[in-house]
């Protein structure tokens, strides 16, 4: 049971595998006819059929910026056709170019599918013709663009350039003002007054003799001056007979 039922797994995988199919970036518009005799470009646009009539192969187109082939021209498009493998139909594998397209247009059977797209892309993958009464896609019988008629110029890719780091400039410091010191007031020191020095005179003093006053309080003074005598010397008297009365 087991190994049955794993059997029925594989060939589940397989099968969906099998139907799968790998679609390109964009929903094609289906017309039907031939698009070299139907389709009408957008104004300032040119349609340009890839040469090869639809054989398997890769091809390489390169353009002036007039939109006009020119194998010098440095707009270049390359598209590859085949078959991917399971698949019994041709298709457009991948195309990509340096320059906007505007549209992919792919011829099958009889009619074709246009693919157009935002500005900016340039490359896709597996582009198909419409399908045929197989219910498939039909052959791929042509291939054809549509581009501007003025390619714009392409500016080469700059890398940025790195503006070199300055280093921060250190903003000198102010040095702190200093207030100015006062000095300190002197003042002015007076000069000592020299007195005049007297010049000894060569001459000698005249001196006088001591008189006894003649005054009545000089009289008192004399006496009271001969009483202490009197009194200071009975007093060391006393002194002296005693210590000689004690020996």
């Amino acid at each position: 049971m087991k190994k049955a039922l794993s059997l029925c797994f594989g060939f589940f995988c397989i099968f969906t595998l099998s139907i799968m199919t790998i679609t390109s970036s964009v929903t094609p518009q289906t017309y039907p006819g031939n698009d070299a005799n139907s389709y009408i470009p957008p104004p300032g646009h040119i349609r340009y059929e890839i040469p090869g009539n639809g054989a398997m192969g890769t091809y390489t187109v390169k353009f002036n910026n007039q939109g006009i082939a020119d194998p010098n021209g440095a707009n270049e498009f390359i598209v590859t056709i085949g078959t991917y493998p399971g698949n019994d139909y041709t298709e457009v594998l991948t195309w990509n170019s340096n320059f906007p397209i505007f549209a992919v247009i792919v011829k099958g059977g009889d009619a074709y599918n246009l693919y157009q797209y935002q500005p900016g892309v340039r490359n896709d993958t597996n582009l198909v013709s419409p399908d045929n009464a197989s219910g498939k896609p039909a052959d791929v019988s042509h291939v054809a663009i549509v581009i501007s008629k003025i390619i714009p110029t392409q500016k080469p890719t700059q890398c940025p350039t790195q503006k070199p780091t300055q280093c921060p400039t250190q903003k000198p410091t102010q040095k702190p003002t200093q207030c100015p010191t006062q000095k300190p007031t002197q003042c002015p020191t007076q000069k000592p007054t020299q007195c005049p020095t007297v010049k000894p005179t060569d001459k000698p003093c005249p001196t006088t003799e001591p008189h006894p006053p003649t005054s009545d309080n000089g009289m008192l003074i004399y006496i009271g001056i001969i009483l202490m005598t009197i009194i200071i010397g009975s007093i060391i008297l006393s002194k002296l007979y005693s210590a000689i009365r004690y020996r």
